[in-house]
């Protein structure tokens, strides 16, 4: 048993230097040819600079949240959609919050984040044909209130929209998002049982 003992520091040691790449070491850019730094130009919500560059030092024709950049950037929201675990949490007989589950996707039909005035409407009856019940606007047009509605793990935008004050909840309503992004709209919905 101390024999045994013994050898597990040595091979703990083999292990781990091979793990680590002991021998000769390499960076990871070794062979690719470095350009000159890249400027960060875009502004930030609130005026932050994403970079060290000001406003005043930046060159001309580059704005603050350039909608030109902003146009060619390749993973920009280009759909979405309202996600599956979006549900109605009932109190006593009844739902007093809908958890709204927004997922922004990219023109590859990845999931990706995204700035936008999002608006929610709850109507009355199967696909929104009904009266309109309620409807709510958030802004998460800046950095800070995007991050504060993202959820990591779902990688959805998460809104808690209270339903106290409505009146005479059906048994089923439908939920329509907007979300604007830009000059870009975008709209999906969902019914939701609410008894």
């Amino acid at each position: 048993m101390r024999r045994f003992l013994q050898s597990i520091p040595v091979a703990f040691l083999v292990i781990s230097c091979a793990l680590a790449g002991c021998g000769e070491k390499r960076g990871i850019t070794d062979n690719v040819e470095q350009g000159p730094p890249l400027e960060p130009t875009t502004q930030w919500d609130n005026g932050h600079a994403a970079g060290t560059r000001t406003a005043a030092e930046r060159p001309e024709g580059a704005g603050t949240a350039d909608q030109s950049r902003a146009g060619n950037w390749p993973f920009r929201p280009a759909s979405i959609r309202l996600h599956p675990l979006t549900h109605a949490l009932r109190g006593e007989d009844v739902a007093s919050i809908i958890e709204a589950r927004l997922e922004f996707f990219d023109r590859f039909g990845d999931t990706t984040k995204g700035l936008a005035l999002v608006r929610f409407e709850l109507s009355s009856g199967e696909d929104g044909g009904g009266r309109r019940l309620a409807e709510w606007e958030i802004d998460v047009r800046g950095v800070g209130a995007s991050m504060d509605h993202y959820d990591d793990v779902t990688r959805t935008y998460l809104f808690r929209l209270g339903l106290e004050g409505i009146e005479s909840l059906p048994d089923e309503a439908h939920l329509k998002v907007t979300a604007i992004v830009g000059e870009q709209r975008m709209s999906d919905g969902v019914n939701l049982a609410l008894r």
